[in-house]
């Protein structure tokens, strides 16, 4: 199931689905919308197993998707300030910070 759909089903079980308005997409591809909270879950299929990557045993968003991952939580960051983010579990999370601060230095170009 689409984490869109597993969502609204959720809201639907516990009474609050009146309450919200999902949105599923690609938010690049997102216009004049603003909300609440922005569930990124972008397609890091290519980059499953650190084991294939050498020495690196963690994902680095600076090695492997930084330009990307700028501009995605840059438009996020257009529609709201909260922002989740779905990452291999063998994300460097120390980037994260930086990753978001930059994101945010650019939404607001």
């Amino acid at each position: 199931m689409k984490s869109a759909n597993c969502s609204l089903h959720n809201s639907q079980i516990y009474k609050v689905n009146h309450k919200i308005d999902f949105f599923s997409g690609d938010v690049m591809c997102m216009k004049n919308l603003v909300g609440d909270i922005v569930f990124l879950n972008p397609d890091f299929s290519y980059y499953t197993n650190p084991k294939d990557h050498g020495n690196n045993k963690d994902f680095s968003v600076f090695n492997h998707t930084k330009q990307n991952l700028l501009k995605l939580i840059a438009k996020a960051f257009c529609i709201s300030n909260k922002i989740a983010l779905k990452l291999p579990g063998f994300t460097n999370i120390d980037e994260l910070s930086e990753l978001f601060h930059l994101s945010l230095k650019e939404s607001r170009m």
